[in-house]
């Protein structure tokens, strides 16, 4: 539950977890690669060779090292179609994907995701990830208004809460670049339909009355909602930064004494 930045563009399928990836004892390290480099050489025609290499794939991504998890990810589709595992195939089509896009592989990484989002038999369980995959890629490239259409996509099929939340954060970001104010508004008002963690549920709600009091010409409501967050105990620790924000939307519709009065 860490706080969110929100001065950047929020990723819904976050890139790496150096933390994790770093750490002795974590999911992703040397040693679960050589283990499972040992298990393939032992058992070359296993059942589990796509998953073991869909594992090496992902060990390899959250470490950073593209090119090791697009070799693996790439044999882990092959595998997977000659065994006829389609879960597995989705699975590393999307991580293979994302893969393409960590590496800077844009234009790759799209064609691939648009294949697979279409591809006869994929799951919705993983094209959804793929909309929202393509949806960051569309950010990172500053294409705005694709990013808002595979953002809407994505967060309508996919069945994890907390990256539905975080899809509605950053839809709600994408709306606000393109100056689509009101929509911005609901977009992180709905974050807080998936139940969120504390700072992400926190981020959305001020971004809310930032857009409504600043951009939307809504300060009744703006103030409204940041004078309720006030008196939330669960606000206390970010109580100055909700005073500041109130003043900002005090300021911004013509009230500057009591912008002053909120501040000292």
């Amino acid at each position: 539950d860490d706080p969110v930045d929100r001065t950047r563009y929020l990723q819904v399928l976050p890139r790496t977890d150096e933390r994790r990836a770093s750490s002795s004892g974590g999911p992703f390290q040397d040693g679960v690669i050589q283990r499972l480099g040992d298990l393939l050489r032992e058992n070359p025609d296993t059942k589990y060779t796509a998953d073991a290499l869909l594992l090496i794939g992902k060990s390899y991504f959250y470490q950073s090292n593209f090119e090791g998890a697009k070799l693996n990810l790439r044999e882990a589709i092959r595998v997977a179609q000659e065994q006829d595992r389609g879960r597995e195939e989705d699975e590393a089509r999307l991580w293979f994907g994302r893969a393409l896009a960590a590496n800077g592989e844009s234009t790759q990484a799209e064609d691939l995701l648009r294949e697979s989002i279409i591809r006869e038999g994929a799951r919705a369980r993983w094209t959804s990830l793929m909309q929202l995959a393509l949806a960051q890629l569309y950010v990172q490239d500053e294409r705005w208004v694709d990013a808002a259409s595979a953002l809407v996509e994505g967060v309508a099929r996919v069945d994890d809460g907390d990256i539905a939340a975080r899809a509605q954060f950053l839809l709600g970001q994408v709306y606000e670049k393109l100056e689509r104010y009101p929509e911005a508004a609901e977009a992180y008002d709905e974050v807080r339909r998936y139940r969120p963690l504390y700072e992400l549920r926190y981020a959305a709600a001020v971004n809310r009355v930032l857009v409504l009091g600043l951009y939307a010409d809504q300060p009744g409501q703006a103030l409204d909602l940041v004078r309720r967050m006030q008196r939330d105990d669960n606000n206390f620790s970010n109580l100055a930064e909700l005073q500041v924000i109130e003043a900002r939307v005090l300021t911004m519709a013509g009230r500057p004494q009591e912008a002053r009065d909120v501040l000292v």
